[in-house]
């Protein structure tokens, strides 16, 4: 986290407190879904392929891990933050 944020990466933790997302995205990897809330939130991250892809890179990392756990849960937290229903 502090490799990747510096010192923002207090910001990212407590909004991910304040949300309930200081959780890892997989049990594999120690993204936290705050880092995806961060991105939508501050980076502009607009699709899930922003995140697992630029901002969270675990999908150069593991394809498989990505699409069948990673990527459902940061398409759920795109989807409460923008509104998006099924």
């Amino acid at each position: 986290m502090v490799k990747t944020y510096g010192t923002t990466g207090l910001r990212v933790l407590w909004m991910g407190r304040n949300a309930g997302m200081n959780e890892r995205l997989s049990e594999e990897y120690p993204f936290l879904k705050s880092e995806v809330l961060f991105g939508i939130r501050c980076e502009m991250a607009q699709k899930p392929n922003d995140v697992v892809c630029r901002r969270v890179p675990v999908s150069f990392i593991d394809t498989k891990t990505t699409a069948e756990v990673i990527l459902p849960e940061v398409v759920e937290i795109f989807a409460k933050e923008f509104g998006w229903d099924k």
